[in-house]
């Protein structure tokens, strides 16, 4: 029996570990241990990083097992054995060439590789068949360069520029050159760390229903493709609900939002600065576990610091989402307004309020993230706000209602709203309100609590009555109720909107981008009470369109909401909101999905 080859590498750091190790190899493939009675020879590392082999720096798309259920190869003593290995590998794969072939490839140019050489076996046992599939999986991904097939010296089909890279452990075997056995390169995550070919999305949001239901929309279009879905959010009850209507279970990530704003009084800028904190610290601990088997990270919500260090770590790709324009750097208006030092009064640089704005999340986040990271082993951020964002965000919201060309310093991809589809039916009693007048005025603020305007419930129910028009109060968070015992006033929980905003003659709300996209879809006027955040954006935009009101003063009277109701209950603009409504798309969920598909490099279902 041949004596083996055995390397002792001596205080070594595997990439992407947190501390220095001994690795043994034996004959180039690493081991538990020194083979009893073999002499090693040792490698002193001194602490330095140990990176996978790169062997002769070509890869072999048709051979990839990559994605697929793990195979284990017996280590080749010779040129035969190695090519039956090869032979036995292509008999075991169930998975056609092709769509193993695409789904490496597009993989590697996802994270920026452009060219590598990669050869294809020509084989009695298969002929031509992986040449001819191998390209057909590459050429979906055109146009990265590549110089088409041609003959090898070696008897191979080699294309040499062909975009992925691979990686190898040395071993005796063929090729021609320094010889690998194929490993599985994907982590556990690319098969679901159960053997399945099943896509896994992790997402990701802390904030107020707003930020959670497209991600619920999102989730249903990604399992109607085939995909499986894990959302991390607030502990809330009606968010757990949400996410269960699609077959998403939530797990917990910080707070829950009904703590934090639902007191007597807004939060304070030391209860943000807290939260900031205790946010970051919950997204690397619950991410991190969350993540296991996941193929990509998706983010979203108040300022996800965080996220993207998880997957940094994982070597995951991170998607930022947003559901508007209004906190991106833009040459086009100022910042919205964050806890901290405040910009002068007098300033009117665009770019300088910009730099300001980053400032300031430096200020709340930039502490906290930087800890975390050097505690795993990455570098420190110097400024979190762009790192969060990256160059590329993708924006969750409909082109008609929040036009991005040209807006925003960064390169967006807009997608259209994620909208998860309703069909529940409406309460009896609401029915019964419904079919007891004429259309009434929707009144509801969301998960505004503490937010709401002070008396927003009388000062809506006699506004209402002052065009003569019932109200339609939404409960929500700031617990909306009846005046008086007026027949003309009814009061609803949490219920299909999408049906809802259908059958009523206004909506009065507070400007978030979830009511403002659902009502322009059901193409009803609205009247936006704008609060906070991007609030104000969505109320301008409703008003820009021509389908409603915005009611900037910050105390609505019955006078000032009256006025505001009259504009939007005028027939033209009734008319306007029904043309508005008739070009908004609402497939955005779907387009997502696919993107992610394609990010990760599985072939679309």
């Amino acid at each position: 029996m041949a004596t083996p080859s055995v390397t002792l590498f001596r205080d070594v750091r595997p990439f992407g570990a947190d501390r220095a190790v001994d690795l043994v190899a034996v004959d180039g493939l690493l081991a538990e241990r020194v083979p009893e009675g073999a002499v090693p020879e040792v490698v002193e590392g001194g602490g330095r990083i140990a990176l996978p082999t790169l062997v002769d720096a070509h890869i072999h798309p048709d051979k990839t097992a990559w994605g697929e259920p793990w195979y284990s190869r017996r280590p080749a003593g010779s040129l035969p054995e190695y090519v039956q290995g090869d032979v036995d590998l292509h008999r075991h794969q169930r998975t056609p060439v092709a769509e193993r072939a695409h789904r490496l490839l597009s993989h590697a140019v996802t994270r920026g590789t452009r060219a590598v050489r990669a050869h294809v076996d020509v084989a009695p046992a298969f002929g031509l068949a992986a040449p001819a599939a191998s390209g057909a999986g590459r050429r979906p991904r055109r146009p990265v360069r590549g110089s088409g097939w041609d003959g090898a010296a070696n008897g191979k089909g080699k294309e040499s520029e062909s975009p992925c890279p691979f990686q190898g452990i040395a071993c005796p075997g063929a090729c021609g050159k320094a010889p690998v056995v194929p490993q599985n390169h994907g982590r556990k995550a690319m098969t679901c760390g159960n053997g399945s070919r099943e896509m896994r999305v992790l997402m990701t949001t802390w904030g107020s229903r707003g930020d959670v239901e497209p991600l619920a929309g999102l989730a249903a279009a990604l399992r109607g493709l085939g995909a499986e879905v894990r959302v991390c959010a607030p502990p809330d009850e009606e968010f757990a609900a949400l996410l269960a209507r699609v077959g998403v279970p939530l797990v917990p990530l910080g707070p829950s939002v009904r703590s934090v704003v639902s007191g007597p009084k807004p939060p304070t800028a030391e209860d943000a600065f807290r939260l900031a904190r205790e946010l970051v610290a919950a997204r690397f601990e619950t991410l991190t576990e969350a993540a296991e088997g996941c193929d990509v990270v998706l983010a979203t919500g108040l300022m996800p610091a965080g996220a993207r260090d998880v997957a940094e770590k994982l070597g995951l790709p991170y998607v930022l989402a947003c559901f508007h324009i209004f906190g991106l750097p833009s040459r086009h208006f100022r910042p919205g307004r964050r806890p901290g030092t405040p910009s002068p009064e007098d300033e009117t640089d665009y770019r300088k309020l910009w730099e300001q704005d980053a400032q300031r999340v430096n200020a709340l986040y930039g502490e906290a993230l930087n800890s975390h990271r050097s505690a795993i082993g990455l570098p420190p951020v110097e400024n979190v706000r762009d790192h969060v964002f990256t160059d590329r965000p993708w924006l969750a919201a409909d082109p008609a209602l929040c036009p991005s060309e040209g807006m925003t310093e960064l390169d967006v991809l807009p997608t259209g709203a994620w909208i998860l589809p309703d069909d529940r039916p409406l309460p009896a009693d609401l029915e019964a309100f419904l079919d007891a007048g004429e259309p009434p005025v929707y009144v509801g603020f969301g998960s505004m609590a503490a937010y709401a305007p002070e008396g927003i419930a009388r000062v809506a129910v006699e506004a209402g009555r002052a065009q003569g028009r019932r109200v339609l109060l939404a409960r929500g968070w700031a617990g909306l109720a009846p005046i008086d015992d007026g027949a003309d006033c009814h009061v609803v929980g949490e219920v299909n909107q999408q049906a809802l905003f259908r059958r009523v003659a206004a909506v009065v709300h507070h400007g978030g981008a979830g009511t403002t996209t659902t009502a322009a879809v059901a193409g009803v006027p609205q009247v936006v009470v704008p609060r906070i955040a991007d609030q104000p954006y969505w109320a301008g935009r409703v008003a820009e369109l021509g389908i409603g009101a915005a009611h900037l003063e910050r105390t609505p009277t019955v006078d000032s909401l009256s006025a505001a109701l009259a504009t939007a209950l005028d027939p033209e603009t009734g008319v306007r909101a029904a043309a508005v409504a008739g070009g908004i798309r609402t497939d955005g969920a779907t387009v997502a999905a696919k993107l992610l598909f394609d990010l990760v490099g599985r072939p679309r279902p």
